[in-house]
């Protein structure tokens, strides 16, 4: 309880968990974080004679709300494309899912039938670059090997300096490029391969 009761005194630790659950956790070597994986599949447009567009349709007439033509179901942020926290990309990526449909519904007057099929074709090659780039932007930030982590950190700094001298021939690094919102993730995917093929 010490660590829980030093960092975080607001709460009462030893009142919301049981001592025998601190002990397990405590004793627990930890874990990791899982793979990062993407959904090959965004949303799917149902036909209007299912139980769950007859539904939609009902509370959307019963809400005196503008209706969204047709039914469906989109997966947005961590049902989409979920990984460990590396980049910092798990709620940019997810408001960019939310801006991109929304944009995609404007665009085909609310139709679903039209805006969930252009959202998946917009977003999936993001959704697959996202979940390789984690792997490689910044993996040895948890200090597990402090050698590679060195070896890392000299191939950072030098790529910094070679794109400070040949701005048009090298990118920055993946972890620099990730902070731009303007780049989606498949360019910069794309940007760190050409990279890598110098090495």
């Amino acid at each position: 309880y010490a660590v829980f009761e030093q960092c975080m005194p607001q709460a009462n630790w030893r009142g919301l968990v049981p001592e025998a659950v601190m002990a397990k956790f405590a004793a627990s070597k930890g874990g990791q974080f899982p793979a990062p994986q993407y959904s090959e599949g965004l949303s799917m447009v149902l036909s209007a004679d299912t139980p769950a567009a007859a539904a939609a349709a009902a509370a959307a007439g019963s809400s005196g709300s503008a209706a969204v033509k047709g039914c469906g179901v989109v997966l947005l942020g961590d049902s989409a494309h979920c990984f460990p926290p590396d980049l910092g990309q798990g709620v940019n990526s997810a408001l960019e899912d939310v801006c991109v449909l929304e944009q995609q519904l404007a665009a085909a007057d609310d139709d679903l039938a039209a805006a969930l099929p252009a959202f998946e074709q917009q977003r999936l090659p993001d959704s697959a670059a996202l979940a390789k780039l984690v792997q490689i932007g910044f993996p040895l930030q948890y200090n597990q090997y402090p050698f590679l982590r060195t070896l890392w950190n000299i191939r950072f700094l030098a790529q910094v300096l070679a794109h400070k001298i040949l701005p048009f021939m090298i990118s920055p690094p993946l972890f620099l490029m990730i902070q731009d919102p303007n780049q989606p993730y498949s360019k910069i995917l794309a940007a760190a391969a050409v990279v890598n093929k110098l090495k």
